[in-house]
């Protein structure tokens, strides 16, 4: 039983991100999310493309949020996130954000929506602002339309 429940801990796949939950080692602090990796200034999932900004957002190349409304709550800089998507994904005018933690445990969810902001040459684009109750790694899952995407996001408990 140890064996089995040790191999289902340390790895929980996530569908098409690139992203793994790391169970502790002995005389470890806690959980290690190995989030989606950021190109430059922006994050993708499936055929949406957020921009974002490295400084705040990406810790080792990988893509992070902070719990609450801001990414530097000194400044008072919020989690504002633009999220293109061509049209020729079947995206729609709503979009729907789904946040599932995955570590630590419990599990929780939270689920967001947003109007399009409009649209810019081949796409839309939907201006978000992420307010992450709990510090660990979520799943974050947008759909609109027939525009599905998925990525893994560190939030860390700064902001």
């Amino acid at each position: 039983m140890r064996l089995f429940s040790r191999g289902i801990a340390t790895l929980v796949a996530v569908a098409g991100a690139a992203a793994l939950v790391v169970p502790p080692s002995p005389g470890s602090t806690g959980w290690q999310c190995v989030a989606t990796p950021v190109q430059g200034q922006v994050v993708r999932a499936g055929p949406f493309v957020g921009q974002i900004v490295p400084r705040y957002d990406v810790v080792g190349g990988r893509f992070r949020l902070h719990v609450g409304i801001y990414r530097d709550r000194a400044s008072g800089l919020s989690q504002k996130i633009p999220w293109f998507v061509p049209v020729k994904s079947g995206v729609g005018t709503d979009l729907t954000i789904s946040f599932k933690r995955l570590a630590p445990l419990p599990l929780r969810r939270v689920t967001i929506r947003a109007q399009t902001g409009g649209d810019f040459p081949n796409g839309r684009v939907f201006p978000t602002a992420f307010v992450p109750p709990t510090p660990g790694c979520w799943r974050i899952t947008f759909r609109s339309g027939a525009a599905t995407g998925s990525l893994v996001a560190l939030v860390s408990g700064d902001g």
